[in-house]
């Protein structure tokens, strides 16, 4: 943090992932509050608000501070999160005093806190709202990570195979139950 000087920092949650390095939560949100805690008073820290350790990383900075999720105190948030089968998920973006459709060609609830963290540094960024939303739409599946293969039958294999942790393990057979399906096999 002192060598990279970072003038915005995106903290999305703290999750057992690290936990090989960081043996508990609270460990490893020590670790990445640092990089919050390298911000000056003019830099920018994108949290976010639905995470408890993460939310926690506001009182930690004297830089601006803005939070993005679902719950109503969020400057960016999203509600009416659906899955659109077999498009991705939907929602409306709340955010720069306005209500606006989104559609992310990506799979599961969880996806629409990375969009959201994007969409408060673009607007942080002076871009516009209409922009953020048509760039963010074209963003696909990353290869392996929720990534849908249609199969020649009708039937679709959801890949989910790359870097599980027991979060994305979670979010994904949770995704994978909201598919409206006749027959599921995990």
């Amino acid at each position: 943090a002192r060598m990279i000087r970072p003038q915005c920092v995106v903290v999305t949650a703290v999750k057992s992932d690290h936990n090989r390095s960081f043996p508990t939560l609270e460990d490893t949100r020590a670790e990445k509050v640092k990089m919050v805690r390298a911000l000056s008073p003019a830099g920018l820290a994108v949290l976010n608000g639905d995470d408890p350790h993460v939310e926690w990383m506001a009182t930690q900075t004297r830089a601006r501070v803005v939070r993005f999720g679902f719950a109503a105190h969020n400057e960016v948030r999203a509600t009416d999160v659906a899955i659109d089968w077999p498009r991705g998920i939907r929602f409306t973006l709340h955010a720069a005093g306005q209500a606006r459709p989104m559609r992310l060609r990506l799979f599961g609830f969880h996806q629409a806190y990375t969009a959201l963290a994007a969409v408060a540094v673009a607007l942080a960024e002076g871009i516009r709202l209409e922009d953020i939303i048509r760039r963010i739409e074209q963003v696909g599946p990353t290869p392996q990570r929720l990534e849908p293969i249609p199969l020649a039958n009708g039937a679709v294999i959801l890949n989910d195979a790359f870097k599980g942790s027991i979060e994305s393990m979670h979010a994904a057979l949770d995704t994978f139950a909201s598919v409206p399906a006749t027959r599921r096999l995990a």
